[in-house]
């Protein structure tokens, strides 16, 4: 073995040219070059997130991705989208931003279609409908042993070919006879302990409760997804599990009993289950999605939902920035002048009389209701008579309105926020605005769009609409209102933001959750980083371009290898490099089988390899295991850590065995350590459907972090999501590479490495020694200035971790190291306790300058955590940490809910029985207060008369037709912070619990940086870390 090693002299090295050695010298370039020689000029500002999906900008037309319910799965380097409504068609993409045009994945064709779905007795039959198999709706996509899958709502079931899916896809209907259950929204999910479970919604009149909620249930399907879960007629009860359910009167069933979207995730010992809920329509627009979280699957309930949504329309977070001059009717009605007879010339002129016109409240419109659900910007002034409803069919129709307003001077940026269903005219003082009278297309939810400057004037304004009806189309809706962005780009109108699916980034370190939403009625699939604070997923979306937070795009892997010429040209050969017919890396034979990449040795990294024991078919299953017999390896994977021929550690997939295999040599010692896959998994499953299936490439993944390595082979964590090696020899700078222990075929393809790192809790390592690590976290000594360093030299990366104490300190600084040179010249971005403050510093030559501060406070919407039904007296909300509170912003319930029979109104705040109190001391405290009531549709803001250290407030409101739409608790600085920054493009970016709160030239452009934990006189812990190399596509 020793002489099989001696060969890494004649290794071959592949990758890009490395232009930061180890010691940090730099290649000198035009711009700043990272380490995968990525060039990025100063000025060069980081690419933002545009939502939604579009093609390729090569397409003149730049056409929107028609996905809705969508479904979304990594394999080979890219990603493949399909779902409702695509027919059977898909689309795919390498970086999450541009995707190619729609190709047919299988045929909607009604004569390839199953025998079962052209059968009366699976139409409209307890969820199996026939008639809509071909639409190939809202499920899922996976890969999995060899297979991929695709489930999806009717319930229907296709299984393909993977080495065809990009290109012409081979799909198969994989039950002719029966649907694959029944139900909608399914998902298929592997756990950690390798059980694969088949998840979706139940529907009420399935397990009947009194309160007709919809639930999510899961069923385990032995060891391959084409076993079905049940058969037609036998489910019950006791075939699957019960979940979670929605609650009624809790923001997931507050208009409707819908309870759909089920999407589970885990990481880090932590299963998550999203969902969605209420009625779906953008009209009635509370269709959210929440998250529950629970470290076992199986135990999983209603108890674990956050009490907040995850993803929410941003409505009521652009409410908390723009001041609303005139507030639509969403929060309740609003005043309007009306009259339907066509008026005088003029009359959208501030200067018309319009006396006497009707003083009426808005919105208007009809229907008022929605599939049994109340459209709250509808009120036609409370109006009962239809014949006096604009929109109905029996009342007037056309319509004119106007509103008025007063500025003392024109601000920076206005704009109108507006549902406009109708054919006519929007107008400002008289220019016109919004032009549809010859548009009929519906517009199902509001839009927001700016209003010129030269459109406005000081003093009186006017908004100022003509309608009518389009005879052919069934909804009217006309409601406004127009808010001033106080100087903040405007954000378009996002709305029910659901259907979420979530997934690893390429470089393995970026977790993105992909959904549905409307950009300003533009209906599509957009996407958002998730991040955990501590173990909590929270995400920074639903967001757009100009979203103030700035959302990053998707970041390449440091390394891409897909071995086409491009590859070809950046590789060193002293032995003979193969290559299959298709352009695969060829292992096999008189082939090079040990390869390093080209980069610097590297401390920390991930590397994906996807291998292909090409050799092997399933007629040689019985051979292969014969052959183990025998003493045959097939054993191909990843070199995870090298530094010369005694000191190496291989992660191997083991074809004959179904297991991973761990070489280590250290030290001149070799040995060997297995972890068997769990039982269901297979490199080809064995059904008979797949028999004419060829050996596919399955992707092998490895982390790489200080002293331990984790492994994933596709969906399945190796050895239950422990680290497979551990040795604090490896906690040095070592190269990564691939390698093949077997003359067997082996062909590997798109190959990727990031440099970075990822951990938590008590497998976080490589940090100073005097840090401590619990089983939560990373704790620094309390006493002093303490600053740990870790992770490569790199020029542009991000970094992100949260910080928390068990109280909110007093004094003292807590942060991150930004950049670190050495100990006189670093960056760091840190929370000054005592001062209340966020502030970027650079030290240079020792020397300490604050170079930009701003204020800590945050505003936090929570969601109450005591649900009591429909309606209730008392709200609680648990806060994220212990924080100083200055004051609570309300934003009311008002109008009829018709799902749970309640008027809701705003709260008398004379009585005695409203107000605010923090826990403190055990008990209760009443929190004076000074509260600004502020009508409908704006926050009022109560501001605490003395400022309050709490962790729990409580809100006491007089009666139950009081309910708050937002609570909003305004912490000027917080116990928790998680802090992220970003280099790139010349720049330094730094969000503090998801905030932006710098955006500065970068004072060590072109140096490269590592990055620490920085803490000074404060007792804290450290968790959720992560830091990769950003790098562009």
């Amino acid at each position: 073995m020793f002489k099989r090693f001696k060969e890494f002299s004649l290794v071959f090295i592949i990758g890009l040219t490395s232009c930061v050695s180890q010691e940090g010298a730099k290649e000198t370039t035009t711009g700043v070059r990272s380490d995968s020689g990525q060039v990025a000029e100063e000025n060069d500002a980081p690419i933002l997130t545009a939502n939604p999906f579009y093609w390729t900008p090569e397409h003149i037309d730049n056409q929107k991705v028609m996905i809705l319910d969508g479904t979304i799965e990594k394999y080979q380097g890219k990603y493949l989208l399909t779902g409702y409504p695509s027919n059977g068609n898909g689309y795919f993409s390498k970086d999450l931003r541009y995707w190619s045009e729609p190709y047919e994945l299988i045929s909607s064709s009604e004569s390839t279609l199953p025998e079962w779905v052209s059968d009366p007795a699976f139409e409209n039959n307890d969820q199996y409908v026939g008639s809509r198999y071909k639409a190939y709706g809202a499920g899922d996509v996976v890969f999995h042993n060899g297979v991929f899958f695709h489930v999806f709502n009717g319930v229907g079931l296709i299984h393909g070919k993977p080495e065809t899916i990009y290109d012409e896809p081979e799909f198969f209907h994989s039950l002719p006879e029966h649907p694959y259950g029944r139900g909608i929204d399914p998902q298929f999910f592997v756990a950690h302990d390798g059980t694969l479970l088949y998840i979706r919604k139940v529907q009420p009149f399935e397990f009947p409760r009194a309160e007709g909620i919809g639930e999510a249930w899961f069923w385990k399907v032995g060891d391959s997804f084409l076993n079905a879960p049940y058969k037609p007629g036998e489910i019950d009860a006791t075939h699957g599990h019960e979940v979670l359910s929605g609650e009624k009167g809790r923001w997931e069933a507050f208009n409707k009993f819908n309870f759909e979207g089920p999407e589970m995730y885990y990481r880090n010992g932590q299963y998550y289950l999203l969902f969605v809920g209420n009625h779906f329509s953008p009209r009635t627009g509370l269709y959210d999605t929440g998250v529950a979280q629970n470290a076992d699957y199986k135990t999983m309930s209603n108890a674990d939902k956050y009490p907040g949504k995850l993803l929410t329309r941003n409505l009521e977070r652009l409410l908390l920035k723009y001041t609303p001059i005139l507030p639509t009717s969403e929060h309740g009605a609003q005043e309007y002048r009306l009259t339907f007879s066509k008026p005088d010339s003029n009359w959208d002129n501030p200067a018309y009389d319009d006396s006497n016109w009707t003083l009426a409240e808005g919105g208007f419109g009809y229907p008022e209701i929605e599939q049994s659900t109340v459209i709250p910007s509808i009120v036609n002034n409370y109006e009962k008579n239809n014949g006096k409803k604009w929109g109905h069919e029996e009342g007037p129709a056309a319509i004119w309105l106007r509103r008025s307003f007063n500025l003392d001077t024109v601000p920076e940026r206005i704009i109108l926020r507006h549902h406009f269903e109708a054919l006519g005219t929007l107008s400002v003082n008289g220019h016109v605005l919004i032009d549809r009278r010859n548009d009929n297309s519906p517009e199902r939810g509001f839009q927001n769009t700016e209003i010129p400057q030269h459109m406005l004037r000081k003093g009186e304004n006017v908004v100022a609409v003509a309608a009518r009806t389009m005879d052919e189309k069934k909804f009217h809706q006309v409601d406004f209102g127009v808010y001033d962005t106080n100087g903040e780009p405007y954000e378009p109108d996002i709305v029910i933001p659901s259907q979420p699916n979530i997934l690893k980034g390429l470089n393995g370190f970026e977790t993105w959750v992909v959904y549905k939403a409307l950009w300003n009625n533009d209906n599509g699939q957009g996407k958002d980083r998730i991040y955990f604070w501590d173990d909590e997923m929270v995400t920074e979306g639903p967001t757009a371009k100009s979203s103030p937070v700035k959302p990053l795009e998707s970041s390449a892997p440091s390394l891409t290898l897909d071995f086409n010429n491009t590859d070809k040209s950046k590789m060193e050969a002293r032995r003979t490099i193969g290559f299959s017919k298709n352009g695969e890396l060829s292992m096999s034979g008189e082939s090079a089988k040990h390869i390093l990449f080209s980069t610097s040795p590297i401390a920390n990294g991930y590397v994906e390899s996807h291998v292909q024991f090409a050799g092997v078919g399933q007629d040689d299953l019985a051979q292969a295991s014969e052959a183990s017999r025998t003493g045959l390896e097939m054993l191909a994977g990843i070199i995870a850590w090298y530094q010369d021929d005694d000191s190496w550690v291989e992660v191997l997939l083991d074809r004959v065995n179904d297991s991973v295999v761990v070489v280590d040599r250290l030290e001149g010692i070799e040995k060997r350590t297995t972890y068997a896959l769990p039982d269901s998994f297979a490199f080809l499953d064995d059904d008979s459907r797949i028999a004419n299936f060829k050996e596919p490439f399955h992707p092998l993944r490895v982390y790489r972090n200080g002293n331990s390595l984790f492994a994933e082979v596709g969906h399945y964590k190796v050895n239950n999501d422990q680290p497979i090696f551990i040795d604090d020899r490896i906690d040095s700078a070592g190269r990564m590479g691939l390698v093949s222990r077997t003359d067997t075929d082996v062909l590997m393809d798109n190959v990727s490495m990031t440099r970075g790192f990822e951990e938590n809790d008590a497998y976080i390592n490589g940090w100073d020694k005097t840090w401590s690590v619990t089983e939560t976290g990373l704790k620094p000594p309390t006493d002093g200035r303490q600053i740990s360093i870790k992770g490569d030299g790199l020029l542009n990366y991000e970094f992100s971790v949260n910080a928390s104490s068990s109280t909110l300190p007093s004094r003292g600084y807590a942060g991150v190291v930004v950049h670190w040179v050495d100990e006189k010249n670093y960056m760091l971005a840190r929370t000054n306790f005592r001062e209340e403050t966020h502030e970027l510093v650079h030290v240079k030559d020792g020397k300490s300058t604050v170079i930009t501060e701003s204020s800590a406070y945050r505003d936090v919407t929570y969601g109450h955590s005591n649900h009591k039904g429909d309606t209730q007296t008392q709200y609680e909300y648990d806060l994220r940490a212990e924080s100083r509170l200055s004051m609570a912003r309300i934003l009311w319930h008002s109008g009829f809910n018709n799902y749970l029979s309640v008027t809701y109104r705003l709260p008398n705040v004379e009585s005695e029985n409203f107000g605010i109190e923090y826990f403190d001391g055990g008990q209760w405290t009443v929190a004076p207060v000074a509260y600004d009531f502020n009508g409908r549709g704006r926050f009022h803001d109560a501001t605490f008369n003395a400022d309050v250290t709490a962790d729990r407030v409580r809100l006491n409101v007089p009666e139950g037709e009081n309910r708050p739409f937002s609570f909003v608790v305004r912490e000027e600085v917080s116990a928790q912070n998680f802090y992220r920054v970003a280099k790139e493009g010349g720049r330094v970016m730094v969000w503090v619990n998801n905030e932006l709160q710098f955006d500065v030239v970068d004072p060590l452009a072109g140096e490269p940086g590592r990055v620490g934990l920085y803490a000074e006189n404060v007792d804290l812990e450290f968790d959720s870390i992560t830091h990769f190399e950003r790098v562009r596509f």
